[in-house]
């Protein structure tokens, strides 16, 4: 059955869904203007009044549920503020302030920097990226219901540099993380998914990520791995840049599918530099890597590991569109879980977790959820806390290698609210069950790659 499955998914990914994801966001929110105005933005910091307060990645008091309406502290949304960098082509004639989900084209272009506001409903569901979606009769954003990008910002590299030192000198742990987003995937969409990271995570301090251009389109694969090889130069000057003048005490790195070919590209080539001033990175996390597992394994990690404190892959055996790319390439990739998995016995600082335990609907392909048990294993990997201290359960078949338990038995990343319940409930029992039942999130993952 799951062979089936997976050549199903594979003839669905590379054949059959031409041009569906082009319209994903378009079809929802073309034009459609913002339930709420958007706070201004700083685009030159030279020019913010000195005793202008900065919004940083996450504030749990700005965070806290209320209610709708009345004043900017009782909205039903919270804004996250994210920094990027990109090397796309800006599209000719969008104003980036009221039509941001357009303003960044898939054409490759030259390094610019900026500024992203990103509002997240009260009634956000940790893990989930809520869109608007047609089953539902929603046909625009609405900021109090989806995660919205309310506008971009872009800057030069000096008042970009100068926006973040603020932003990780107000924050207490001094830590920044870097998000590179995988194939098929617009600038909005990585607007928004590094600001549900950031607001799920409760990270403390500026989140950041980087775009390049990839054409958002389901076949755009081979597209897509030009446009990913083309932008390493790019990727390597904004996180150096990032590493030598943000002034951040700890910089993490997140890859995600094709997005980890540049950052393993880019760290290998930091390493084979051999400057002891190279910048050297904290937390390396590789999510659901398309990545040959030989070359990796023979050439990358022994290279990476000089860069970086720790380096964490997760790996699923359920990653149908992973299985789609092992097919176009013939080789196994390095996110391929179960009896696929990647194992590194030379290499103490790779930690290999296969998440194949966890759920995922045939049509969510197990390739982009960010639930809740990952969020959680993510967290305590940027809080320092070792493989072996995280609850995770050694590799029966594999090893050195963890395994990510299933929802029953592993830990799970509670919500602000079910935090703030527990701190006022004496006997009042467990927590009430999301409003939105599991059957709704399942279909909004299952049509997450759809035109609606």
């Amino acid at each position: 059955m799951k062979t089936i499955q997976r050549l199903l998914s594979a003839t669905l990914i590379i054949s059959c869904a031409a041009g569906c994801a082009q319209w994903r966001d378009r079809f929802a929110a073309e034009k459609s203007a913002p339930t709420q105005a958007a706070p201004p933005l700083v685009a030159e910091a030279e020019t913010a009044p000195a005793d202008e307060p900065k919004s940083r990645g996450f504030d749990p008091d700005d965070a806290s549920p209320q209610p709708a309406g009345g004043p900017a502290e009782n909205r039903p949304f919270t804004h996250v503020r994210v920094f990027y960098g990109t090397d796309r082509e800006p599209e000719a004639g969008v104003n980036p302030g009221r039509d941001p989900n357009d303003y960044y084209s898939g054409i490759p272009g030259d390094l610019e920097y900026g500024f992203c506001d990103v509002s997240i409903p009260v009634t956000h569901q940790y893990g989930e990226l809520e869109r608007p979606r047609i089953w539902r009769f929603e046909f625009e954003e609405r900021a109090d219901k989806h995660i919205v990008l309310q506008s971009i910002t872009p800057a030069n590299e000096n008042a970009f540099l100068l926006a973040l030192q603020d932003d990780v000198q107000e924050s207490e742990s001094g830590d920044a993380f870097i998000f590179v987003h995988g194939y098929n995937v617009t600038f909005a969409e990585a607007a928004r998914r590094t600001a549900q990271m950031a607001y799920d995570l409760e990270f403390d301090g500026p989140p950041i990520f980087y775009s390049w251009p990839s054409r958002g389109e389901l076949v755009g694969y081979v597209a897509d791995s030009t446009s990913a090889a083309r932008a390493q130069p790019h990727l390597l000057d904004f996180i150096t840049a990032v590493a030598r003048d943000s002034g951040a005490r700890r910089i993490h790195l997140i890859a995600h599918s094709m997005g980890n070919q540049i950052v393993t590209g880019v760290l290998s080539r930091m390493a084979e530099q051999g400057d002891a001033n190279i910048p050297r990175f904290n937390e390396v996390i590789l999510a659901a890597p398309d990545v040959d597992a030989d070359t990796f394994k023979r050439d990358i990690a022994p290279r990476i590991a000089n860069v970086a404190d720790r380096v964490t892959v997760y790996a699923s055996d359920d990653d149908q569109a992973l299985f789609a790319s092992q097919q176009l390439h013939r080789a196994p990739r390095l996110g391929q879980g179960g009896e696929n998995l990647t194992v590194l016995p030379d290499i103490s600082v790779i930690d290999m977790i296969d998440t194949s335990s966890l759920e995922f609907g045939f049509f969510d392909l197990g390739h982009s959820a960010y639930g809740d048990q990952l969020l959680a294993d993510i967290r305590q990997v940027f809080t320092g806390t070792p493989a072996n201290a995280r609850g995770l359960q050694p590799h029966p078949r594999r090893s050195p290698a963890w395994r990510l338990k299933t929802a029953g038995g592993g830990t799970r990343l509670v919500s602000h609210t079910e935090v703030d319940d527990d701190r006022e409930r004496t006997d009042a029992g467990p927590p009430a069950p999301p409003a939105e039942s599991n059957w709704a999130r399942w279909w909004d993952r299952a049509t997450a790659w759809w035109p609606w």
